[in-house]
């Protein structure tokens, strides 16, 4: 079998375990008309719950059994992957286990395929580890989770496209060891207490721990929630310091940490909670937006393929070209770049499954690739100045499908005109009886030209220029 045949027999395989455990979620979800939030609240809402052993019931145990049923089907189709997935060039990487960006990959494929010739998106059911009930089971994590059902059966179109594979799903997590993820969490874990110590001054150092407690407890004190959310943004770590203190408190025993904090104080000291949630909130973020960054470039590496960033991903990038570079530039660095960090090149840029087919049958997204690289050539590599990189990518593409729109302009007024003039010629020509015949034939060649010119689909510099609202005029 192809190889890219054997890979869609994998994907439509994907979507049957799907179908069999979370279809109806999604028929229903789309009969009902609702936004996806909306639903999703709904349906948890009005859903019978049957307690079962383990503290599992029903619908925990059904989730807990569908990711098991993933796990072991990449795990039986990993190698038929790697192998297919070695025939594509130029492939873009999205997603991770550690930050479930489902949500965004419909998005993702729409700002990408132009550029990529295959979007791979993490698979955000895949896990190793088994996890406990608490952590699938946290509120914040089992809406992500419907979400991520909604997401993956959005993009199907882009994946079992019958004349083209825009994406494909991949288990990111499988591609690296569980040697190597200790190996870069423990890297991580290093770089986010000294980053944390620098920012913030608070010493995370666990052999001192006790020692630093009153000291980082009074640093603390002074922070509000606002003023270490703003320092958190400032580094562009974007990550919302609400929902990590949510998740800590749901984490541990709470009822604990009050009656320590009773015993010690003599009342409940809700402010010293506080510190002592953000103590542990701020290096979890920290780490986390580091972890996302490391895994994703070390899976992406595995598949040969390019990372394409999300919007956690600038600190880490910055962070660690500061000492050596984790990422070497290129073309692909400054395209991911500009659509992710400049919306006016991510909307004209995005298109719906119909442009990407039509566009890929006429070798226009080849075009753009090379009009993109003849736009950025000059641009300096710079990994840790995106910012910058995005405004001038916009400035050069910008100015450079102006020109192959005059060009185009001009060589366009010239094959209308030669058009007419063929035709004039040989309608002219019917004049002599002896030449009828001729000119018949050449008015039908000629009128054939004069429809082609006027007829003619735009091509990939027209589609950026008129098909966007015309945003960069």
């Amino acid at each position: 079998m192809d190889k890219v045949l054997k890979i869609k027999e994998i994907q439509r395989e994907y979507y049957a375990i799907l179908d069999e455990f979370y279809g109806d979620f999604y028929i229903d979800y789309k009969k009902s008309g609702k936004k996806c939030d909306e639903y999703i609240l709904q349906y948890l809402r009005n859903r019978k719950s049957i307690i079962l052993n383990n503290k599992e019931d029903n619908h925990s145990l059904r989730h807990l059994e569908f990711t098991k049923a993933i796990h072991c089907f990449w795990a039986d189709k990993i190698g038929y992957l790697r192998e297919g997935l070695s025939t594509f060039e130029n492939m873009g990487m999205f997603g991770t286990a550690e930050k479930n960006d489902a949500i965004f990959y419909e998005e993702t494929i729409k700002q990408n395929c132009i550029f990529f010739n295959l979007v791979a998106l993490n698979d955000p059911f895949y896990d190793i580890a088994e996890e406990s009930r608490e952590i699938r089971m946290y509120s914040g994590n089992i809406m992500l989770f419907y979400h991520s059902i909604v997401a993956i059966y959005d993009i199907r179109e882009y994946i079992l496209d019958t004349e083209e594979m825009f994406a494909v799903i991949v288990p990111a997590e499988a591609l690296i060891t569980l040697e190597e993820k200790e190996k870069i969490s423990d890297k991580c874990h290093s770089n986010a207490i000294r980053f944390i110590k620098e920012t913030f001054g608070l010493d995370h150092d666990e052999k001192n721990a006790q020692k630093n407690l009153a000291r980082n407890i009074a640093i603390l004190k002074e922070l509000s929630d606002e003023d270490i959310s703003k320092k958190l943004i400032d580094n562009d770590i974007l990550l919302n310091l609400e929902e990590a203190q949510k998740y800590e408190m749901a984490m541990i025993n709470m009822q604990d940490i009050i009656f320590d904090t009773i015993n010690l104080f003599g009342y409940l000291n809700t402010d010293f909670i506080r510190c002592l949630v953000n103590y542990s909130a701020i290096l979890h973020i920290v780490e986390d937006v580091l972890l996302v960054y490391n895994l994703h470039c070390k899976e992406a590496k595995g598949f040969k393929m390019h990372p394409i960033f999300n919007i956690y991903e600038w600190f880490p990038n910055k962070f660690y070209y500061s000492g050596m570079p984790e990422i070497q530039p290129s073309t692909e660095y400054k395209y991911v770049c500009a659509i992710q960090r400049n919306d006016s090149i991510a909307q004209i840029v995005q298109m719906n499954v119909n442009e990407l087919r039509n566009f890929r049958a006429n070798r226009e997204c080849d075009k753009f690739r090379q009009l993109f690289n003849q736009a950025t050539n000059s641009i300096m590599n710079t990994p840790d100045q995106f910012d910058e990189i995005a405004q001038m990518v916009f400035i050069r593409l910008n100015e450079l499908l102006q020109k192959e729109s005059s060009k185009k302009k001009t060589s366009m007024a010239k094959k209308r005109g030669n058009a007419i003039i063929g035709l004039a010629k040989s309608i002219a020509g019917f004049v002599p009886i002896l030449s009828q015949f001729i000119g018949v034939y050449d008015t039908m060649a000629s009128s054939y030209d004069v429809f082609k010119v006027y007829k003619k689909e735009d091509d990939i510099v027209e589609h950026l220029l008129n098909h966007k609202n015309n945003i960069i005029k």
